[in-house]
């Protein structure tokens, strides 16, 4: 088989997603989250002044922020009424404005207890809040 028979065939793998490959693949969505994670650890960390992470985040930045300014928000829905508030997030009963689905929207915050001096520390693992979207 050659190369450009199974880069195709690759390809396919991914565009067809967890649902028709019985699980054995990620979404394309899971993969740009990965990414996202790698770019966003490698900037924060102590070693992005290291050669081959500063290529990395150079090369990757671009990219990163059009997948993060084209993401989901917000702001891009209807909410029509809060079902759920604990300590960790939020849920809301949403509508989607162009075309009127109605999902369920979750967002949290991760905090953690440090272990070291059992108090809570107040750092967010990236910051922003994590969403999940369910069709209702």
């Amino acid at each position: 088989m050659s190369g450009e028979v199974r880069l195709r065939q690759l390809e396919q793998f991914i565009l067809d997603g967890p649902t028709q490959t019985n699980g054995q693949c990620f979404s394309v969505e899971t993969l740009l989250d990965i990414l996202i994670c790698l770019y966003d650890e490698c900037n924060n960390s102590p070693l992005r002044r290291e050669k081959n992470i500063l290529e990395f985040l150079e090369w990757g930045k671009p990219f990163t922020s059009k997948v993060k300014q084209m993401r989901l928000h917000k702001d891009d829905f209807e909410i029509l009424k809060v079902i759920g508030r604990g300590a960790f997030g939020e849920g809301y009963q949403t509508r989607q404005y162009p075309d009127g689905c109605e999902w369920t929207y979750s967002s949290s915050r991760f905090w953690f207890l440090s272990e070291a001096d059992g108090r809570w520390n107040g750092s967010v693992f990236s910051g922003s809040w994590n969403t999940r979207l369910y069709l209702s």
